[in-house]
């Protein structure tokens, strides 16, 4: 029963721990790379800089993957009318976006950059980081939904083998049982049978 705990607990965190160390790859990679530009332009940059750069547009994105789940499992691609669900997802991509965007540029202009800023300067910062990564938001934001329908047809085949396995078990069972049933009345008119004829042969002496 323990073993069978700690295995749901397992499966359960796997795809939140799986998204987080992905998410963290990813953002050291992004740092590195602009570590590696400004250096290679001159500019004054440093490890803490390059983090806050690259780290959080991988971890906004962990941060609102179970969003994307939760509107793939409102709003599945397969049935009829997919061109329509694919026209919302289209949708929905882009306001992810705009929300990834207005996130990470509130970090950006908080936590790196400066402390204080306007209404409208945020807004329009939100809005221009939306169309400068609008591109990769849909690549991630496909990838995301991808993943998770590999996931859910993973799922749904171990749960059918499961479900194969047990029946197939039941059905040996019940063929096991069906043969005890038709061994007993032999077994009990074989014994009646021996009884009898050890009782006539003791006579017969």
């Amino acid at each position: 029963m323990n073993d069978g705990r700690l295995h749901g607990i397992s499966s359960r965190w796997f795809m939140p721990g799986f998204v987080l160390v992905l998410a963290t790859i990813l953002g050291i990679i992004a740092s590195w790379q602009h570590h590696a530009t400004m250096v290679y332009e001159g500019g004054n940059t440093s490890a803490g800089h390059a983090l806050g750069m690259g780290m959080p547009f991988w971890y906004l994105w962990a941060l609102l993957a179970p969003l994307v789940v939760w509107f793939a499992g409102r709003v599945p691609l397969e049935g009829r009318r997919w061109g329509w669900r694919a026209l919302a997802h289209a949708g929905f991509a882009l306001l992810v976006s705009v929300i990834h965007a207005s996130l990470e540029n509130a970090f950006r202009s908080l936590a790196v950059f400066q402390m204080h800023t306007t209404v409208l300067r945020f807004t329009r910062g939100s809005l221009v980081q939306a169309f400068y990564s609008l591109g990769t938001d849909l690549l991630v934001y496909g990838a995301i939904l991808g993943t998770w329908y590999v996931f859910t047809l993973y799922r749904q085949l171990r749960e059918r083998e499961v479900a194969a396995t047990r029946l197939e078990a039941q059905l040996t069972q019940a063929r096991l049982q069906a043969l005890r049933s038709q061994l007993q009345p032999h077994f009990f008119f074989n014994a009646m049978n021996t009884a009898v004829s050890s009782r006539g042969a003791v006579k017969s002496r």
